[in-house]
């Protein structure tokens, strides 16, 4: 799935890892996602690389927890990097990392601490609008680059409650040097709220739906 500017141009891809359920018809995560080996990542990597000749453009990759902590994941980020052009991304989804216990959360801060950014830049996808979330992504926000919002966790309803508004966010990480990025924008509204903010980075299925390697 395409990652586009305030202008709609594409400046990255998401690579997305699936599986089709043929009982229901629909794409879903794999099972056991949090042991799928990187080797099959490699495969996937392999694949849409051959597809991607845009210059100064990124490629993010979906990882969880445990593959970030996977002993092989030098090795595999040194692969990546000597066989991919665009600016790498990895992104790790923020309940991922706000639901794992206390000693994983200290694991993964540290981890994110090692990685040289300026070879592979990090975020933290699926963030929404909870001030638990922001208290528990505080510490991370050091040793990471983007945190990308879920545009459905702000919108406003009778039924839903919005702790941090993304107005509130954006002012948070104006004193870091993390940037936001608009995920999931699927209404124009979404998009226009992007527009009054200043936010550059969206996706969402407004722009485009993912497309199979």
């Amino acid at each position: 799935q395409t990652i586009r500017n305030s202008q709609r141009q594409i400046i990255g891809y998401e690579l997305l890892l699936r599986e089709y359920d043929e009982s229901t018809g629909q794409w879903h995560l794999p099972n056991r996602v949090s042991d799928f080996p990187l080797s099959r990542v490699v495969q996937a990597v392999q694949k849409v690389d051959q597809q991607l000749d845009d210059q100064g453009t990124t490629l993010a990759l979906n990882m969880t927890g445990s593959q970030l902590l996977d002993f092989r994941a030098d090795r595999f980020f040194n692969w990546v990097v000597g066989v991919v052009d665009e600016q790498i991304l990895i992104e790790l989804n923020a309940h991922d990392l706000c639901d794992c216990p206390w000693w994983s959360r200290l694991r993964l801060k540290h981890r994110l601490q090692q990685i040289d950014h300026h070879r592979i830049k990090v975020v933290v996808e699926g963030v929404d609008s909870s001030s638990r979330t922001r208290r528990l992504l505080r510490p991370y926000l050091l040793s990471i680059d983007y945190l990308k919002f879920n545009a459905k966790a702000f919108n406003k309803s009778a039924n839903h409650w919005i702790d941090v508004t993304l107005n509130q966010w954006k002012q948070y990480l104006a004193k870091s040097n993390v940037q936001p990025v608009l995920g999931r924008i699927e209404e124009p509204g979404q998009e226009q709220l992007a527009d009054q903010l200043g936010i550059k980075l969206r996706q969402g299925y407004i722009y485009d739906q993912p497309k199979l390697i």
